[in-house]
């Protein structure tokens, strides 16, 4: 989910008098190249538009930035070739953030240590090299996907360390893939209508301590899963599905205040065959809920969904 454009509106610093440099709230979107444009837009503090990365061949800091009204984004089709950090250290809010891989092939880390607000959504996926994001500040967003299409591909392979520790609230929580982390930690998350978590390979632990309403929980395929801990999440209003996560033993799944799944109460704990590890997880939890009759509540074992 890239930008793409077909405005003619492209300043380029590098033909520009940097006698005239803007300072201060810049009205249009903006678009980084290279390192001339970096200093071009140095002193600019908010824009009201688009931060575009277009062919952007050096690392991209701009220190003074602290909104975007638009989107942060990369040109759609346009490699970002020899861009390794993308660094905003002072910006507070933006409407989206749209990071593909497809533009993004050597970017290492994503530093957005002050940013609090996102008010749509925040997609990076398919980035070969990215091993950091930094969002400690940010408190909410609308969707958030880490990760995104087709399941076959690792969107994030190389991603070890996944900052968010203030997040409050999204709309979704989507976790594909991103085979190289080990814990996906949310301790400020309060409010989110979907958590889905699937084919991430080497994720051993998902935790949301706050965490007390819902409408899906979706943990699938996850191998080396061991542990799922919501100890304060009691209703689910669409459903619940677990499933395809060999590791699980008979303590893996931490919901002990789960009382209630509205539609759909679907669990697959994958032992091998004979463990017995699955019935019990399985039937503990659902002997534990108020499930309306008209609710499907399975529990299967080694049968992956």
């Amino acid at each position: 989910m890239s930008y793409k454009s077909n405005t003619s509106n492209e300043l380029a610093a590098s033909t520009t008098d940097l006698m005239q440099v803007p300072v201060g709230a810049y009205v249009g979107d903006v678009i980084i190249r290279d390192r001339y444009d970096l200093l071009y837009y140095n002193l600019v503090t908010s824009i009201t538009g688009d931060l575009l990365l277009k062919s952007a061949n050096c690392d991209v800091v701009l220190p003074n930035l602290t909104s975007i009204s638009g989107t942060l984004s990369t040109w759609y089709g346009l490699h970002n070739a020899g861009m390794e950090v993308l660094s905003l250290p002072s910006l507070v809010s933006v409407d989206s953030i749209q990071m593909s891989g497809n533009e993004l092939p050597d970017l290492v880390s994503l530093d957005l240590p002050a940013l609090t607000d996102v008010a749509t959504d925040i997609y990076v996926y398919g980035c070969p090299s990215l091993t950091t994001i930094n969002l400690p500040a940010l408190e909410t967003t609308g969707r958030l996907y880490l990760g995104y299409g087709n399941n076959t591909d690792d969107p994030n392979p190389m991603l070890a360390t996944l900052t968010l520790t203030a997040l409050e609230s999204a709309t979704v929580v989507y976790f594909n893939g991103n085979s190289n982390l080990t814990t996906l930690s949310l301790p400020a998350l309060l409010t989110t209508g979907t958590l889905w978590v699937e084919d991430a390979a080497h994720l051993v632990t998902i935790s949301a301590p706050l965490w007390g309403s819902g409408a899906t929980l979706f943990v699938t395929d996850s191998s080396q899963l061991t542990q799922v801990l919501f100890p304060a999440l009691e209703t689910l209003s669409i459903g619940l599905w677990i499933g395809g996560n060999e590791s699980f033993t008979a303590t893996s799944l931490g919901l002990a205040a789960l009382t209630s799944a509205v539609e759909t109460l679907y669990i697959v704990l994958n032992r091998k065959t004979g463990s017995g590890l699955t019935d019990t997880v399985g039937n503990a939890l659902l002997a534990q809920l108020t499930v309306p009759p008209t609710v499907q509540a399975t529990v299967q074992n080694n049968d992956p969904l």
